[in-house]
């Protein structure tokens, strides 16, 4: 089965279309908007606090995040 990057928005009407999607960076865009609203410390997640503990996972994101700042891959605000 083939897919796709694209994330459909909430319809808060009744439609007879299928409704409004966003790309993958449209998608981050609006997480970062919604995300800006709040304190830092508000924005937890057991997973995530799980892999930052963990040196093996920390180093993995922090070279994956490097390598896609070095590729000029950040997110669209």
């Amino acid at each position: 089965m083939q897919g796709s990057y694209l994330f459909k928005c909430e319809n808060h009407h009744i439609s007879q279309g299928v409704g409004d999607f966003l790309t993958l960076p449209q998608f981050l865009a609006r997480c970062y908007e919604a995300f800006a609203g709040h304190d830092r410390a508000e924005l937890a997640n057991p997973r995530v606090e799980g892999w930052l503990a963990d040196e093996a996972s920390s180093r993995i994101l922090i070279k994956l995040a490097r390598e896609n700042l070095a590729a000029g891959l950040t997110p669209a605000l």
